[in-house]
């Protein structure tokens, strides 16, 4: 089983960090708060997987996004004319704030491949 995910990176407790997520949580991804790599692992190994390997593709995310942004901005009447304003914008700061917390290692993105033990 592969599970590819965001989560928590290095230990932070900025403010623009902590408001980042409160948006992220209202107004976003209601379902819950980024994990923690161990909150991955943990639940997968209690149903009888093992990790066989687990790698960050955080160096190669910051710049993919980047990449998401500047099509994304490019393409902003059809974006609008799809969804709206305040939905263009809601995912401009998205990917502006993800781009920024990868880069800077407060949040990441794993790969985790797990096989029956």
């Amino acid at each position: 089983m592969l599970v590819q995910t965001i989560t928590v990176g290095k230990p932070s407790h900025s403010f623009e960090l902590l408001r980042f997520a409160y948006f992220l949580y209202t107004e976003l991804f209601q379902s819950g708060e980024l994990p923690r790599p161990e909150q991955v692992i943990r639940p997968a190994r209690e149903a009888g997987f093992e990790l066989l390997h687990a790698e960050t593709m955080r160096l190669h995310y910051a710049p993919t996004i980047d990449i998401w942004l500047e099509r994304l901005r490019a393409r902003r009447e059809e974006a609008v004319a799809a969804t709206s304003v305040n939905d263009f914008e809601k995912f401009v700061r998205y990917l502006e704030g993800s781009g920024r917390y990868h880069r800077g290692g407060e949040t990441n993105i794993y790969q985790f491949l797990f096989g029956v033990a």
